[in-house]
């Protein structure tokens, strides 16, 4: 269904900007009753901090008036977002931090060659300390998107995969969208960076290391998302007891934000 409104709605999957690979709307998802998700609205990404003066254009012309950061302080620190100096866009900084392990030091302790402690467990443990930890921000990032004024919106990490992988996932379960495309969508991540991978591999490989070794922390493992829905399912029984628990979103919540974000 077409939206009335005067600024472009977008009807791809990916956005094409040069400083970001993994930008990409997350409408047009089918959910359980036969709706679905409204293109335009919500956004997820890899890091801003590359972003042209061309792609500022773009978000500006998107219309998007809110980004939500998940990266760490050293991540923003070392890489912060190169968002329209007009202020135009609302930046919010909600850090998802694993004691002190962020980008920077991972990079720092591969390139010395320490990568014993990398492993898909290790992956998976992160993402579940996301759902456990970080349920305030979630519930942050949804009550936000319940209001017209606040969208479209967009929320990233570095990668725009594990962070941002669980925030889209919580955000498509809880408009009903069905667990398997909920992990299509974050498969989409292997797609999007590969061109990236290549060449951080390249890299990988410069420095002796194969790059299979590190291929869990560079990419989007399926085993890391099912293992994230499994959690919620096996501790929570459903996606909305789980935001009622953690998120403060309660049923009232959830509906309205059905109401605003699904045709």
């Amino acid at each position: 269904m077409e939206e009335e409104t005067s600024r472009p709605i977008s009807r791809e999957r990916r956005i094409p900007l040069k400083g970001a690979v993994n930008f990409r709307d997350l409408g047009g998802y089918e959910t359980l009753d036969g709706r679905r998700t409204k293109w335009g609205q919500i956004f997820r990404s890899d890091s801003l901090a590359r972003l042209t003066a061309t792609d500022q254009t773009v978000l500006k012309g998107m219309n998007i008036r809110l980004v939500y950061d998940f990266r760490t302080p050293g991540e923003v620190k070392h890489s912060p977002d190169r968002l329209p100096e007009d202020g135009v866009i609302e930046y919010l900084h909600l850090p998802v931090v694993h004691g002190e392990f962020d980008s920077v030091k991972a990079l720092e302790r591969i390139k010395k060659g320490d990568i014993s402690w990398l492993s898909k467990d290790f992956m998976v443990n992160g993402y579940i300390r996301n759902v456990e930890e970080f349920g305030e921000t979630w519930g942050n990032v949804l009550h936000r998107m319940i209001e017209p004024e606040s969208r479209p919106l967009v929320f990233h990490c570095t990668g725009g995969k594990d962070r941002a992988g669980v925030c889209a996932a919580l955000f498509l379960l809880s408009l009903g969208v069905p667990e398997d495309t909920v992990v299509y969508d974050h498969g989409l991540s292997n797609v999007y960076i590969g061109e990236l991978l290549g060449r951080i591999y390249e890299w990988i490989r410069e420095i002796g290391i194969d790059p299979e070794a590190v291929a869990p922390y560079f990419t989007a493992p399926r085993e890391c998302i099912i293992a994230c829905l499994d959690h919620i399912r096996e501790v929570y029984g459903s996606v909305a007891d789980y935001l009622r628990t953690k998120a403060g979103i309660d049923d009232e919540k959830l509906g309205l934000l059905k109401d605003q974000l699904l045709e």
